[in-house]
């Protein structure tokens, strides 16, 4: 599995690149879902993420979002091309149906703690009063409601994860977590499953739009 950059790293210069570089773009998208774009001479990458098309431009090593006043960061980057090179890598056996904790993935249990929580708790603090107001976020992104108070939302054609949120009542206070199908550990290491943790936090808590396509 493909390391991810430190954030000191400027982003164009990240190994992942020059990873990307190596591979085969048919075996690329044969294996992740992508499809290829010509546009002029360079060959890009279309990625359906988190319901739209983000464009992966290796060559310029840049990455163009689909959302409205919204640029792809550094994490985004991190998950976005490690799904890439892992797919083509790998096996990538798809989405197995099958839902797991953060804590059942190999090595979770000792790495989803302390900075690396989940944030579980920005969906609870913005939607614990108000949970019909998650629903219509993220029914937006695609999500579909499973077991009443949680959701699945498939961010990536292979990778798919489920957040749940418990609302806020005169008893206790709001709780809201995530678990993930059991195939995400083919797709991204530790580090890019927080990462697409935040990712997914942040676009639920400040919803994007996309551009008209």
């Amino acid at each position: 599995m493909s390391q991810a950059p430190t954030r000191a790293q400027d982003p164009k210069a990240s190994p992942l690149w020059d990873d990307i570089l190596a591979l085969d773009y048919k075996t690329i998208c044969e294996k992740s879902e992508a499809t290829l774009v010509q546009e002029g001479p360079s060959l890009k990458l279309r990625l359906n993420f988190l319901q739209g098309p983000f464009i992966v431009n290796p060559l310029e090593r840049s990455i163009s979002s689909p959302f409205q006043d919204h640029s792809p960061d550094y994490q985004e980057q991190v998950v976005l091309l490690s799904y890439l090179i892992n797919a083509a890598q790998g096996p990538s056996p798809g989405i197995s149906g099958v839902e797991i904790g953060p804590f059942s993935i190999p090595w979770g249990d000792l790495f989803f703690q302390g900075p690396h929580a989940l944030p579980g708790h920005l969906i609870a603090k913005a939607y614990g009063k108000v949970p019909e107001k998650l629903s219509k976020i993220a029914l937006g992104y695609g999500a579909k409601v499973h077991h009443g108070n949680g959701f699945k939302l498939k961010v990536l054609p292979q990778v798919e994860l489920y957040f749940y949120l418990e609302p806020e009542d005169d008893e206790f206070p709001a709780e809201a977590r995530f678990n993930f199908d059991s195939n995400i550990i083919y797709y991204l290491a530790l580090d890019g499953i927080f990462a697409l943790s935040n990712i997914v936090a942040d676009f639920l808590v400040n919803p994007r739009t996309l551009w008209a396509l």
